[in-house]
Formats: C-alpha cells, structure tokens, sequence
C-alpha cells in the first residue's frame, strides 16, 4: 500500500513527514534506552524477513501497491517501538533504492505502515491474549491483529490521499 511521490499534496505530505518523524525520533531514543544487543541483532533479522516480504508487490487500484506488512508481527515479536524503527528502516531503503513510495511520500508511508500498522496490531495482540492466553489465543490474536494492522493502515492511506483532494 505505498502511497508513490508526487499522488499527496505539499500539506498532507509535510505533515505526515512531522508526525512519523516525532514517532522515529522517540523510537530510536526507546530503543537505544531499553534495548540489549541481542534484541537489536533480532531487529535486523526483522528487517531482512519484512524487507524481502514486501518486495513481493501487486497493483492496487490509483498507482498504489499492496504487499505483506509485517507491522503486526514486527510489534508482537519486538514491541511497537522497535517495530516502528524495524518499518521505517525497510521503508526507507525501498524508497531510496527501489523508488518504492518515493521521497515525499515517506512520512505518509511511514506513518501507515510503521506507525499506524505496529501500534494497533500490538494493542489488538494484547486485547485477544487477555481474552484468552493460550496458544490457540495467541495463534488467533496473531491472525486478527495482522487483519485489523493491515485494514488500518489502508484507512490511513485512504485519509490522506482523501485530504489531499484526490477523490477518484
């Protein structure tokens, strides 16, 4: 669901740029703070795996692109901190080598699929094991929470593409 340059106007794209930069900046400040060695090697093996998952691209309708997402598996594994770093670090390489997103629209990439998708797969993953903690819960909360990540962060793009005036 990359939203690609060029399809957000100057003020939706400025201000997701903020909004993701506020959310990177205190996930790299958590992370230095919080996380071991092993913990961050484990971040990189994270990033390879969603890396070569969402190369693994197909067309959606209005130039976009949909692919696996990995925020709600990035954030039940390492938690959403990490996971919001995990995200932007692959999102970024797309966008810089493989012109996947693009420049301009990495704060709205970003914001949907390392901010939006992490945080609410994590919270629905919470919510399901409260429910029920075993392993079948944990097995049905992975599922849901990947559903419900995925979903909001196709809404999100959805918004921001609505408010740059791009009805069709």
């Amino acid at each position: 669901m990359h939203i690609p340059d060029g399809m957000l106007d100057t003020r939706t794209w400025v201000s997701t740029w903020a909004i993701s930069g506020g959310f990177i900046g205190y996930a790299v400040r958590w992370t230095r703070d919080r996380l071991s060695q092993q913990r961050i090697v484990l971040m990189a093996v994270m990033s390879a795996l969603v890396f070569a998952l969402q190369m693994l691209n197909f067309p959606v309708a209005g130039g976009t692109t949909g692919h696996f997402a990995g925020g709600a598996a990035c954030a039940i594994i390492l938690g959403p901190w990490p996971a919001v770093l995990v995200l932007s670090t692959v999102l970024a390489v797309q966008a810089l080598l493989f012109a996947d997103g693009g420049i301009t629209a990495f704060g709205a990439n970003a914001l949907n699929m390392a901010v939006i998708a992490p945080f609410v797969g994590f919270v629905v993953y919470r919510v399901v094991l409260r429910i029920r903690s075993t392993r079948g819960g944990m097995l049905v909360g992975s599922f849901v929470a990947a559903w419900v990540a995925v979903v909001a962060a196709a809404l999100g793009a959805a918004l921001e593409i609505w408010l740059s005036g791009r009805e069709k």
